[in-house]
C-alpha cells in the first residue's frame, strides 16, 4: 500500500513531520534544547511536548505554535500580495465553518469586515457590521472597549485570549452573549476570528 501525502494530524504527527524537513535528529534537537534525549522520546511516547519547551522548539525548527498546537495553518508568512487568494487561509476558514463557527475577517488597516458562516440564519433582524465603526454599534457599548483592547494585544503581542460580550438586538431587553476568539493573522493586517453563542 502507497503512502498518502495526508497532513500531519497531531501535535506530534506535526513534530516528526517538522524534523524530518529540517533533518534535526534527536540528539542535534536535544543538544540544541538542552534537554535529554529520553525526554524528547517521552514526547513522542506520550503525545505531549513539554510547555516550557514549545516556544523554543518551534524557533529551531522554524515553525509557528499555532501549527504545531493546534494544526492552524500558518497564514503569519503570507504576503500582501497573495492573501486574497490564500489557499491556507481558506483551509482555516472551512475548518473552522466546519465547527460551526461563525467567522470574521478584521482588516486593521482598511477597517473593513467579512462574514463567512451561516449569518442570515445566526443574526437574522439584525444588520452586521461591515467595519469598524459598525462594530462599535454593534457591540454593547459598556463591552466594546474589553474587545478592542483585546483585539489590540492579539494583532500586537498575538495573545489568544477569549472575550465574551452582549452585542445590541433589535428585540429590546433581550440579552445576548457571543464568545470570540482570535484564530490566527496575516502579515499583520488581517485578524481572523471565531464567534459562537456563549453558555454560561
Amino acid at each position: 500500500m502507497g503512502a498518502t501525502n495526508s497532513p500531519p494530524i497531531g501535535v506530534i504527527d506535526r513534530f516528526r513531520s517538522s524534523l524530518a524537513q529540517k533533518g534535526i535528529s534527536i540528539t542535534q534537537l536535544s543538544e540544541d534544547l538542552g534537554v535529554s534525549r529520553q525526554a524528547i522520546y517521552n514526547w513522542i511516547k506520550s503525545g505531549a511536548i513539554s510547555q516550557r519547551y514549545i516556544e523554543p522548539l518551534c524557533q529551531i525548527l522554524e515553525i509557528k505554535a499555532e501549527w504545531l498546537l493546534f494544526g492552524t495553518p500558518q497564514l503569519q508568512d503570507c504576503t500582501d500580495s497573495c492573501y486574497q487568494n490564500c489557499e491556507l487561509k481558506v483551509t482555516l476558514i472551512d475548518l473552522l465553518l466546519n465547527n460551526r463557527k461563525l467567522i470574521v475577517e478584521h482588516n486593521i488597516l482598511t477597517q473593513e469586515i467579512l462574514w463567512h458562516g451561516d449569518t442570515i440564519n445566526e443574526f437574522e433582524g439584525s444588520e452586521l457590521p461591515s467595519d469598524t465603526d459598525s462594530l462599535r454599534e454593534w457591540i454593547d457599548p459598556d463591552y466594546y472597549h474589553m474587545f478592542h483592547h483585546a483585539l489590540l494585544r492579539y494583532h500586537l503581542y498575538k495573545d489568544r485570549q477569549k472575550v465574551i460580550f452582549p452585542i445590541r438586538q433589535e428585540i429590546p431587553h433581550k440579552s445576548r452573549w457571543l464568545e470570540l476568539e482570535f484564530e490566527s493573522h496575516c502579515n499583520n493586517q488581517i485578524v481572523i476570528y471565531s464567534l459562537q453563542e456563549f453558555k454560561a
